[in-house]
């Protein structure tokens, strides 16, 4: 067997195998929701040669799950499980707005949904069984997953360097709504670890009063109440408004 064939079959192993665990903790996700009736969705791996980390992104026409195909030790990694539940509650977000007949044209529920996805992400990330329970979290292990976290600051840095553009607002826009996820997560399990991921007065440093205006909002937000959804894109807008290019 050439190195060509050596190769291509290493691909389509790799490829079947990380569609495997992706479906596989789909109906585990289910579970860990308590929602069995969510729809199908189609796992599509693909190679991506920057980098071997797990990159995911779910695209809601036609519930496609995008992900770079990943070697058996990534697989394994307990984030990477947890990445792959934050995109399967943006498919769980977006099933809760069709069951309502609700078309989000102008993607107002996108900062929700980023939020609420980094909740889902950490409770698996730091052990739950499912979103009802309360467990004792062990907060060395939040340590070291907080900590991969801050890495995250750099590129916001770098974003806020230059004028935002459509583009880079929505980046700034979603990084503002994970990192509120994050502490929202905290405060209500693990507040002791709050200290290790003291962002909080770095966010309103950089946009104000309106960050607490945004946690508020997205704290009492529902899924499916667009007005609450447009309001809450109101007030990002107020918040990133100085950085946006003039």
């Amino acid at each position: 067997m050439s190195d060509v064939d050596i190769r291509k079959n290493a691909d389509i192993e790799q490829k079947e195998t990380t569609q495997k665990y992706f479906n596989l903790w789909y109906e585990e996700y289910k579970d860990f929701v308590n929602v069995n009736d969510l729809p199908d969705i189609k796992i599509e791996p693909f190679i991506n040669t920057e980098s071997e980390r797990c990159y995911v992104e779910h695209r809601a026409d036609g519930n496609v799950i995008y992900v770079n195909q990943l070697n058996i030790y990534i697989l394994r990694e307990k984030s990477t499980k947890s990445i792959a539940f934050h995109e399967f509650t943006h498919v769980y977000d977006h099933y809760l707005l069709q069951q309502n007949n609700i078309v989000d044209k102008e993607n107002h529920a996108f900062i929700y949904h980023e939020y609420h996805a980094t909740i889902i992400e950490m409770m698996c990330a730091l052990g739950f069984k499912n979103i009802t329970e309360i467990p004792e979290i062990n907060i060395n292990t939040s340590k070291v997953y907080l900590g991969m976290e801050h890495k995250n600051l750099e590129l916001f840095e770098t974003l806020l360097k230059e004028p935002l553009t459509i583009t880079s607002w929505v980046e700034v826009a979603r990084f503002i709504a994970y990192t509120l996820g994050r502490i929202e997560f905290l405060r209500t399990y693990c507040r002791d670890a709050l200290e290790v991921f003291d962002i909080q007065n770095y966010l309103q440093e950089k946009f104000g009063g309106t960050i607490i205006k945004l946690q508020s909002l997205l704290y009492l937000a529902k899924p499916c109440d667009m007005q609450a959804h447009q309001i809450i894109t109101n007030v990002m807008c107020e918040a990133v408004y100085p950085y946006i290019e003039k």
